[in-house]
């Protein structure tokens, strides 16, 4: 491993709550690669990669499904394959997620500024007058 990768690696840990994964030397195989962790000291520890790992309880946010049984139609609601389909789907025009707010507030400052334009020329044509 090349002292600028191992060093950047070093510098990612230490900015990082997690341990960096990385391998021990520079390689392109990653399937066969020796792995270890760099920790926020910059400390590499090595990776033990079990064949079967014991399976590992599923955390994070609960949903409940419904078991639809019978054979009635699927509605687009119920087809998996229908959010499949939207993320496919070609858009022919953007949508409209901007205001008009920022187009108002600058021909505001022009005409404010037009006008305070206009009202120095006009002190200055007195001014030269009197």
């Amino acid at each position: 491993m090349s002292s600028s990768t191992h060093g950047s690696r070093r510098q990612l840990a230490k900015v990082t709550p997690e341990p960096v994964l990385t391998t021990v030397a520079e390689t392109k195989d990653f399937e066969t690669a020796d792995l270890s962790r760099i920790s926020g000291s910059g400390v590499p520890s090595p990776v033990v990669v079990a064949e079967n790992p014991a399976p590992v309880a599923a955390t994070g946010r609960v949903q409940q499904g419904e078991v639809v049984t019978g054979g009635g139609s699927v509605t687009a609601a119920q087809d998996p394959r229908a959010d499949e389909r939207a993320r496919t789907t070609t858009r022919t025009a953007l949508p409209q997620t901007a205001s008009s707010l920022p187009t108002v507030a600058l021909f505001g400052a022009l005409a404010m500024l037009a006008g305070l334009a206009l009202s120095l020329r006009q002190r200055s044509l007195v001014a030269a007058r009197g």
